[in-house]
């Protein structure tokens, strides 16, 4: 009777560390991403990535909660992809910070919305065409300004640099205003890197700052963006660490 009690015991030890070796070497779960829950914004990375590249990544939140996604890889012939603490150049979203500074030196009543630039730049945007009185500060930020697209591409289009390599705000503004205006003022919508050239330089003469003071000290840090920077013009170095950028589309 013992030995039967002693095999009965064993028989459900032996179960119970079956069951706990199916449990283990069963499918893990599945554990949820960001990509599950934006599969939008996934589609969209890898579409780009698909086309351009190496890759790309977004991160996004809000006081509460960060999330991150990222495709392909950080650099050309690597298999490591774009990590969270790295620094990307910005780009075009510089035109945020662009304008709110105008909008608030609208708001400090330094400048009107509804105003011709040509009250504040006289003389800048002129010829070809183009009437600085008939293009108001509301039509630069709108972009419907009627400038043609600026396009730093062929190199004939590029305005001659400084010999620190900078490039000189209102001869950018000039060569971009060498294009034919594409539409009245106000008729429509054309996006055009002139607009905020043409803002920038209101900005420098209304704050007596240079855009990156300017940006700095009114919503860099007043917002704490510590990982934030609006380089001097004559400062090309990125914060490390940094993730490089690249132009072009895949052959």
């Amino acid at each position: 009777m013992a030995i039967k009690r002693g095999r009965a015991k064993l028989h459900v030890v032996i179960g119970a560390v079956c069951a706990t070796m199916l449990t283990l070497s069963g499918p893990a779960a599945h554990a949820r991403t960001a990509g599950d829950d934006h599969p939008a914004t996934l589609a969209v990375l890898k579409a780009f990535q698909a086309e351009a590249g190496p890759g790309a990544a977004v991160h996004a939140g809000d006081a509460d909660s960060t999330w991150t996604l990222s495709v392909g890889t950080g650099t050309i012939d690597t298999d490591r992809s774009i990590q969270p603490d790295e620094h990307p150049r910005i780009g075009s979203q510089t035109k945020t910070f662009t304008a709110a500074v105008v909008l608030q030196l609208i708001d400090e009543g330094k400048v009107s919305l509804d105003a011709p630039i040509a009250d504040y730049l006289p003389g800048v945007v002129t010829g070809n065409g183009y009437g600085g009185t008939r293009i108001t500060v509301r039509h630069l930020l709108q972009q419907t300004s009627g400038f043609a697209a600026y396009n730093p591409y062929p190199i004939t289009e590029t305005p001659k640099p400084n010999p620190d390599g900078t490039y000189d705000l209102a001869e950018s503004v000039r060569k971009g205003l060498s294009r034919a205006p594409v539409s009245a003022p106000g008729a429509g919508v054309t996006y055009s890197n002139t607009n905020y050239l043409v803002l920038g330089m209101l900005i420098e003469k209304v704050t007596q700052q240079s855009v990156h003071e300017a940006i700095t000290d009114r919503v860099i840090e007043p917002l704490g963006l510590s990982r934030t920077v609006f380089p001097a013009a004559s400062d090309r170095a990125l914060p490390a660490p940094a993730v490089n950028g690249y132009h072009g589309v895949r052959a």
